[in-house]
């Protein structure tokens, strides 16, 4: 039946196919990316306010705040100590409670909202212990006394600490896993549509040109028919290396932009705050190989065009200032995170339009600037732009 079509429905029934493909791909896509949103809210919104608050508490609570302060008093019989232990509790009491608050602690986290009562208790001793003191001190007693009536254990707190670790390294296991499969499922997604897309076309493209043939086969010999059969095999061997190039161009555009939600999302973690050695290991670790695989889709995408003898300067007008502007701006931050300054000297007379290729100028000031930084471990990278000699 679809053989009795004209060329031009064909044609037609082609387009629509394919607009049926896209627009599957572009809603999955869209759901895909919705999804990894939701992940990144609920990072942002829940867990890492859990990680701040349990610093917080850590903080005013150890030997580095409420704990230290309650010691020195006890030893010196300052006020001055006694104040900042009380203030320091106080501060960490707040602290917990402003953790119970979190949406999703009293609903799927008991071990949490148990550690936090159990921090809570030790709490509750040690101002009780504070306030025990003062009055020992105030009725003559001596330090070695009070110590021995005073003596609180903290074991249960650090435990509620550890606890407390594992529920945000669990949370962040989880949220990291889901962003993950959603990256995956965005990545097969795209494969699977460019490959149907890929088997629609051959198979709309053989009917097509089937129905261009069959009206002069009876009027070829055998001759020029093994002839036409030769032609059609190059012409086929043609097509079928530029949609592998297509392919592979289209795929090393799709895979950049994931990775490059991956690196800025690295970035945002390591300049977001406080984080464990084995966390910041981890984040460039994540920004190290995201950069290694955006050079092999580079590589892999000029080695198909060499093959295909593609390769060649893409000659166009584009704004020099503004390919500038957009090379600063991401090697300021780079520069920012090994501490090395970044300075652009950029006159006037370079803000013109330029004919060139502006994929190929990007791709080497990429690559120069990535070695100045990587090479560099202190002072200033500095990009000069001026106008030089006409010849």
């Amino acid at each position: 039946m679809f053989q009795n079509f004209s060329i031009n429905l064909k044609f037609v029934v082609l387009v629509f196919v394919m607009g049926v493909i896209f627009a599957v791909t572009f809603m999955v896509l869209n759901r895909v990316a919705g999804e990894i949103d939701v992940n990144w809210t609920d990072y942002r919104d829940q867990i890492a306010q859990r990680q701040k608050r349990l610093m917080d508490i850590k903080s005013q609570f150890g030997y580095g705040g409420g704990i230290h302060s309650f010691k020195n008093y006890v030893l010196r019989h300052n006020a001055k100590y006694f104040e900042k232990a009380k203030s320091h509790f106080e501060h960490a009491e707040k602290t917990i409670a402003a953790y119970r608050s979190i949406k999703g602690v009293g609903e799927v986290e008991l071990e949490a909202l148990e550690a936090l009562e159990a921090l809570g208790v030790v709490l509750d001793k040690y101002v009780k212990a504070l306030l025990t003191a003062q009055a020992m001190f105030a009725a003559g007693k001596l330090s070695n006394e009070a110590d021995i009536a005073i003596k609180v254990d903290d074991t249960p707190a650090f435990e509620a600490f550890v606890v407390l670790e594992n529920v945000y390294d669990d949370m962040t296991s989880r949220t990291t896993d889901k962003i993950g499969a959603s990256i995956a499922k965005e990545l097969n997604t795209l494969i699977l549509s460019l490959s149907f897309a890929f088997v629609v076309i051959v198979f709309f493209s053989v009917i097509i040109a089937r129905s261009m043939t069959k009206p002069l086969e009876a009027a070829l010999d055998k001759a020029k028919k093994s002839q036409l059969d030769l032609e059609s095999s190059r012409e086929a061997a043609e097509a079928a290396n530029l949609s592998k190039s297509t392919f592979l161009a289209n795929m090393s555009h799709e895979i950049r932009t994931p990775m490059n939600a991956i690196l800025g999302y690295g970035q945002i973690l390591v300049r977001g705050g406080d984080l464990t050695s084995k966390q910041k290991e981890g984040l460039e670790n994540i920004n190290k190989s995201g950069n290694h695989l955006l050079g092999l889709i580079n590589d892999i995408l000029d080695i198909s065009k060499i093959e295909s003898g593609a390769m060649e300067l893409n000659s166009s007008s584009f704004d020099l200032h503004s390919v500038i502007r957009w090379i600063a701006s991401m090697f300021s931050i780079r520069c920012e995170e090994k501490r090395l300054t970044w300075v652009l000297k950029e006159s006037d007379e370079v803000r013109v339009t330029v004919q060139g290729d502006e994929g190929k100028l990007k791709q080497v000031l990429i690559n120069l600037l990535g070695n100045a930084v990587k090479f560099t471990k202190k002072g200033k990278i500095e990009l000069t732009v001026e106008k030089g000699d006409d010849n």
